[in-house]
């Protein structure tokens, strides 16, 4: 890094722009300040991610206990990051009124499947994001091999894998999916 580069003042980015850039069909979370391009899901994510999804929404709509988002479903954290969960819960009475712009009210679940652009680090960075945000549950899903780590803290995790049932804890009482039901569409 150069003396210049030092110097030179670090351009601060805000929901606002984040908001701009997706009306430009560009797509960017901010994490800690920092600006990350979101690309394309390849097919194994986005079949797994809908997989979430779609056994969420079975069990919320016919219950009436709030909305299931898709992925790119920007919600602004109170620190002023913009996070887009691949799939994401929000208990009915917590749902903000539309608006122009994204949620600020954190969702109570949140589903991150795990993509070849991320890191460990940064997937804990979002877990502890997602945390500080008033989140309840996040599930970092992984299809290669087939695990889903349930965080009901930043550090109290379950692990899940084949075999195992899946529940929604105090989030969602009653819900409880197979977590091979959640990867069969990779056996298509």
């Amino acid at each position: 890094m150069t003396i210049q580069e030092q110097t030179q003042p670090r351009t601060r980015y805000t929901a606002q722009n984040i908001y701009e850039f997706s009306l430009q069909g560009q797509h960017y979370e901010l994490l800690n300040g920092e600006l990350f391009e979101m690309t394309p899901a390849k097919q194994d994510h986005g079949a797994v991610a809908n997989m979430f999804a779609y056994w969420l929404t079975a069990f919320v709509i016919p219950n009436k206990l709030g909305v299931v988002y898709a992925a790119e479903t920007g919600f602004t954290l109170p620190n002023g990051d913009v996070l887009a969960p691949d799939v994401s819960f929000t208990r009915k009475e917590r749902i903000q009124p539309e608006g122009v712009g994204f949620s600020t009210v954190a969702p109570d679940l949140v589903v991150e499947v795990d993509s070849p652009s991320n890191t460990k680090i940064g997937m804990q960075e979002k877990v502890d994001a997602y945390f500080a945000a008033g989140v309840r549950q996040v599930w970092l899903v992984y299809h290669r091999p087939r695990k889903v780590y349930r965080y009901t803290s930043p550090t109290q995790v379950t692990i899940y894998q084949n075999g195992d049932w899946l529940d929604g804890g105090d989030v969602l009482p009653g819900f409880h999916v197979q977590v091979n039901d959640l990867f069969s569409v990779l056996d298509a």
